[in-house]
């Protein structure tokens, strides 16, 4: 696989992105994003909790890249996560990294994205403070 630079274009091997998490924000601006600017992609059927349905979706796919944007969340608030840690941590930490790894062993760039959950906000820990607990 080759990596390009900033501004470098390769016609030879044209891109085609895969996103998962077709139903949150950041996937579905993904998807806006790259169909206004033409580029392919489609979302993923596999999910995480299934490492076959990975497989088969990527093999399918054939994708140049992944988009990971999946993951729970807490329904219906985040105190779900709280109450369910294993199960997150499970979603949101192993199997991304199984997935990490399937993209990994097969020369896929993976860009995952984690946005909930992962911050703490006191009195000792003010926003901007940089640090984070898990």
């Amino acid at each position: 696989m080759v990596f390009l630079a900033n501004g470098d274009s390769a016609t030879d091997q044209p891109y085609k992105f895969l996103i998962y998490g077709r139903t949150g924000w950041i996937s579905s601006l993904l998807g806006k994003l790259y169909q206004a600017k033409g580029i392919d992609f489609v979302y993923g059927s596999g999910r995480l909790e299934n490492r076959s349905s990975l497989e088969a979706n990527i093999a399918a796919t054939k994708p140049s890249h992944v988009f990971n944007a999946a993951g729970v969340m807490g329904r219906p608030n985040v105190n779900w996560c709280e109450s369910h840690k294993v199960e997150t941590i499970q979603t949101n930490v192993a199997r991304t990294l199984t997935l990490a790894g399937m993209c990994r062993d097969k020369g896929i760039v993976l860009i995952n994205y984690t946005t909930r959950c992962i911050f703490k906000y006191d009195s000792d820990h003010p926003l901007g403070f940089g640090a984070f607990q898990v």
